[in-house]
């Protein structure tokens, strides 16, 4: 939980208070601020084990109820054996419920059975078991607007608010900025395999005065479409072209995200060439048909250093490997 701002500091406090208790903490918050981060923050507190997540949004009803509370074999088509749910899984630990808003309004009366009770019963199966679990849910929803529209039980709602913690966006905390900079900067350099040490003052600040509808995520992506794209120790502000402020919807921010050429910016550390001489092209290829080409041509002109024409053709170097190993480049 990284941040000097006085949310934050609030937040690591009641992540302490919290954390050796077994309240149902509810995480509130936008998309990408980091409410999963706040939950294993709360379970690293509490000495338990293990941690256990699932994403409510990601599986229909019928197989998130087997998810949760199991299934006995023959239950459904495939189930070739007895299969433990996540709750027995989680047994002494704790079980994280992601976007919990999603949950299928038919499941949500077991699950409040389950949070009252302790007791579960698998997918055809007709006996019940008790497991000790401690319950975390999230969700970027406004659950009240939810019930008073009928897509969310309101016992469930009180039930899982025993505690309400609230991720805050990163707009409103933006002296936080330059230390999760500075975090993503180290993670990007390791996973790029490039040597970035900082970044330029005049950067932190232009990301102090951008909104990031994307929160934390979103500047975490920033950082490493940068260090993807260019070369350390320095990174620069001239490398950041600032998104467009209706790029806060999902479609919006797509389409950002597939037309920005950040080698269009002037670039500080960089020759005006790429490895072998061969030209820097100044935009990213729309489709994957042009991003093989280009990766092509790069090829063609004989250039080594792969992981330089990954990023100039928009793809991981691991993919690029794969299409010279499949003969496409």
């Amino acid at each position: 939980l990284i941040g000097r701002s006085p949310a934050m500091k609030s937040l690591r406090e009641s992540v302490q208070r919290l954390g050796p208790t077994d309240a149902t903490v509810l995480i509130l918050g936008e998309s990408g601020t980091g409410k999963e981060r706040l939950a294993e923050a709360i379970h690293a507190a509490s000495g338990r084990a293990p941690f256990v997540p699932i994403n409510c949004a990601a599986l229909p009803a019928d197989l998130l109820e087997s998810e949760l509370f199991g299934a006995e074999k023959g239950a459904y088509t495939g189930a070739d054996r007895a299969k433990p749910g996540l709750v027995e899984e989680a047994g002494g630990g704790t079980l994280f419920l992601d976007e919990i808003g999603e949950m299928p309004l038919v499941l949500q009366p077991k699950l409040l059975r389950f949070l009252e009770t302790r007791m579960a019963r698998r997918v055809g199966s007709t006996k019940e078991y008790r497991t000790r679990v401690r319950v975390l849910t999230a969700t970027n929803r406004n659950l009240r607007t939810e019930a008073e529209n009928g897509r969310f039980r309101l016992d469930l709602f009180y039930r899982i608010a025993e505690v309400i913690l609230n991720a805050p966006p990163l707009r409103d905390r933006p002296e936080d900025i330059p230390d999760l900079a500075r975090a993503f900067l180290r993670q990007a350099a390791v996973r790029v395999g490039k040597n970035f040490e900082s970044l330029e003052p005049e950067l932190v600040a232009a990301f102090q005065q951008y909104r990031w509808p994307g929160n934390v995520r979103e500047l975490k992506q920033a950082i490493e479409r940068l260090a993807f794209h260019y070369d350390g120790p320095i990174m620069r502000a001239a490398w950041w072209e600032m998104p467009p402020a209706n790029a806060g919807s999902p479609e919006n921010l797509a389409n950002y995200l597939r037309s920005a050429a950040p080698a269009t910016h002037p670039a500080a550390n960089l020759p005006p060439t790429g490895p072998g001489g061969a030209a820097l092209y100044s935009g990213l290829p729309p489709s994957r048909r042009g991003r093989v080409a280009l990766a092509k041509k790069l090829l063609q002109d004989n250039v080594e250093d792969l992981t330089w024409i990954a990023a100039q053709a928009g793809v991981h170097p691991t993919t690029l490997y794969r299409w010279r190993k499949t003969g496409k480049v």
